[in-house]
């Protein structure tokens, strides 16, 4: 990961922490729900979000 990670937690507890993944610049979102699941999508690859 590269650079200073953002942190958002939602209505549900769902805790998101958004990083840039140092090899590509990729804006990822990793979340761990309530219940302890945990997911990491890539913004950049699936939505299109630009790459930092």
């Amino acid at each position: 990961m590269a650079g200073r990670a953002g942190v958002v937690v939602d209505s549900k507890g769902t805790l998101s922490i958004f990083t840039a993944d140092a090899s590509n610049g990729h804006l990822l979102d990793s979340s761990a729900t309530a219940a302890g699941v945990l997911n990491v999508y890539d913004l950049t690859a699936h939505d299109g979000t630009p790459a930092l």
